[in-house]
């Protein structure tokens, strides 16, 4: 089955082969092609700029019960796709959501998620912050912030209204689970602390708005501006690396 992710005219497969990485760390580049999996590949046409997305077709009847933002329910009116190919259109998603661009299904629909949807951040760091500590530093970005109950060590959160009806959430833990993009590091290995900057609004449906209204694009990128001061300030103190909410490498010096 054939998919096609068009990219933004700024950037190419080198833009793309990164970002791929990021998901998937053993992926080879040779020449044009981009092989994810032995069934999985992104084929570049650099005369459109773009990459053809081949992937063993997967679908299922039954649409899920959770929206998800981007659109498959209605660009796959006969079956979402599942699997294989649920995961490499996401991925194809998050790049343009990262690059700009547009996927075009094999439907026929085109899918343009918006670069500040779902506003969040994380920071891996190879030591946790005491709650005072972290709580003074986003008090600098946030002076309402607070902590959310007692806390006097790990898992703790903070929290500062940043709209009538939304807050700023700074979740505190240790790292659980793996992110392909930084594995192989070896202190991430061997333990690591997770500091969560997200967005909460009151309705979380707002979240995931398939066709947002320009006022919720406004929200959404005033909360990313939001997230992205926090999440600096963090790793200003802490080091480490700085993730998007899809677990997508950012460069500390790119954030606001």
């Amino acid at each position: 089955m054939t998919h096609t992710l068009v990219l933004d005219s700024s950037y190419g497969l080198d833009d793309l082969f990164a970002l791929a990485l990021n998901r998937y760390p053993l992926a080879r580049k040779k020449k044009k092609t981009i092989r994810v999996s032995d069934t999985t590949s992104l084929v570049w046409h650099p005369s459109k700029n773009e990459a053809s997305i081949e992937v063993p077709m997967h679908r299922e009847s039954e649409p899920s019960d959770v929206p998800d933002g981007y659109g498959f329910d209605t660009a796959f009116p006969n079956g979402v796709p599942a699997g294989e190919e649920r995961e490499i259109l996401e991925f194809a998603l998050n790049v343009v959501r990262r690059l700009g661009g547009k996927l075009v299904t094999d439907t026929g629909h085109e899918l343009a998620p918006h670069q500040f949807m779902q506003p969040g951040l994380h920071v891996v760091a190879a030591y946790e912050l005491a709650p005072k500590d972290l709580l003074e530093i986003v008090q600098k970005i946030v002076k309402e912030a607070e902590i959310v109950g007692e806390a006097d060590g790990f898992p703790y959160m903070l929290s500062a209204p940043i709209f009538a009806h939304a807050d700023l959430v700074v979740e505190a833990s240790t790292l659980e689970g793996e992110i392909p993009a930084i594995e192989h590091v070896e202190w991430v290995k061997e333990g690591a602390a997770l500091y969560s900057v997200a967005y909460r609004p009151d309705d979380p449906s707002t979240l995931v708005a398939e066709n947002p209204e320009k006022s919720q694009i406004r929200e959404w990128r005033e909360a990313y501006l939001g997230c992205s001061a926090v999440a600096r300030a963090i790793w200003d103190e802490t080091g480490g690396f700085v993730l998007d909410h899809e677990d997508f490498l950012v460069e500390p010096n790119e954030l606001f």
